[in-house]
C-alpha cells in the first residue's frame, strides 16, 4: 500500500512494516508529515513463506538501490527478516529504522502472550490494549475481532523468529518510559555495521498517535538523512542520541573495528 504520493526518486523510497496490529494504515498520518518521501507501507499477512512474499514486493516496487526500512514495534523484528532474505539476493539494506522494537530477550513472559484471551491481553499488554484507540481513529469498529486475530497470527510468528544479523546500520528511536533499557550490546550483535539510539517522544503506545507524532516525524527525517549524510562523509560507525531539549541530535561516537581492536588488544 502506497500511504502518500510518489515521489519519483528511488532513494527517497521508505517500506514500513506493520506493527502488531497487523495493518499498513498505522503509517497513515506518519507518512502525510514525510512528503520528501515516498512510503509503501505492507499488513501483516498469512502463510510460512511471508518472508519471501514482502521480499518479493519489495524489489518489485524497487528493483535496484540501496533500500531502506522502517517498522514500529514488531514491525521492527519483521522488517529485520526481509532484510536478511533480501541480502541473500545479493540486496542492499543500508537502513533500519525502529520505532521503539524490542527483541525477545527483552520482553518478559512474551510465550504466554498468545495463549491468553482477549481480556488477559488487554490486562497484560497496554500496546494490545491501545488498538482500541487505533481502530476507532482509523474507523474500521467493524474489523474488532479480525483485528485481535491478527495479533495472535503475529505473536505466533513473532515466538518462531531468531535473532537475524544483517548488513545495515539500525536505527532505534526509543519511547520515553525504554530510553533508557536499550540492550545495546543486544542490538550491536544484531548487525555488521552501526547501531544508533535516538530518544524519541511518549510513551511506546503514543508514539504514532497526536501530541507526539509531529516531534517523532522530526526525529525520523533527520535518521533518514542520515544515509546521504554518511556517503558524503564517509563516517561509518557513528551512535546518535537525540536529545528531546535540544533542536538537534547529540552523537556519540562508537566503532565496532576500533572496539574489537580494543578487546583484543586487552585480552
Amino acid at each position: 500500500i502506497i500511504l502518500n504520493e510518489d515521489t519519483g526518486e528511488p532513494g527517497n523510497t521508505v517500506f514500513c512494516f506493520p506493527p502488531i496490529y497487523g495493518y499498513a494504515s498505522v503509517y497513515k498520518s506518519l507518512a502525510s508529515r514525510m512528503k520528501d518521501h515516498t512510503f509503501y507501507s505492507f499488513n501483516f499477512i498469512d502463510g510460512e513463506d511471508k518472508i519471501k512474499r514482502y521480499a518479493d514486493t519489495v524489489s518489485e516496487l524497487q528493483p535496484e538501490g540501496p533500500l531502506t526500512f522502517f517498522g514500529w514495534s514488531a514491525g521492527g523484528q519483521l522488517s529485520l527478516h526481509v532484510a536478511r532474505e533480501l541480502e541473500k539476493r545479493g540486496r542492499d539494506v543500508s537502513d533500519i529504522i525502529m520505532f521503539d522494537t524490542h527483541l525477545l530477550p527483552e520482553i518478559p513472559n512474551i510465550q504466554d502472550y498468545y495463549e491468553l484471551t482477549k481480556d488477559e491481553l488487554d490486562e497484560t499488554n497496554e500496546f494490545i490494549k491501545e488498538r482500541k484507540r487505533f481502530i476507532k481513529e482509523m474507523g474500521v469498529q467493524y474489523l474488532e475481532d479480525e483485528i485481535f486475530q491478527r495479533i495472535r497470527s503475529y505473536l505466533k510468528f513473532i515466538m518462531k523468529l531468531d535473532a537475524p544479523r544483517v548488513n545495515s546500520d539500525i536505527h532505534m528511536v526509543t519511547a520515553l518510559e525504554h530510553a533508557q533499557y536499550i540492550d545495546v550490546p543486544l542490538w550491536e550483535s544484531m548487525t555488521r555495521k552501526s547501531f544508533s539510539v535516538y530518544e524519541g517522544f511518549g510513551k511506546h503506545v503514543e508514539m504514532l498517535f497526536d501530541g507526539v507524532i509531529d516531534r517523532n516525524a522530526e526525529i525520523l527525517k533527520n535518521v533518514v538523512a542520515v544515509r546521504a549524510e554518511r556517503e558524503n562523509l564517509h563516517t561509518s560507525s557513528v551512535q546518535r542520541i537525540w536529545n528531546r531539549n535540544a533542536s538537534r541530535a547529540v552523537f556519540r561516537q562508537y566503532n565496532h573495528d576500533q572496539s574489537r581492536q580494543q578487546d583484543r588488544k586487552a585480552s
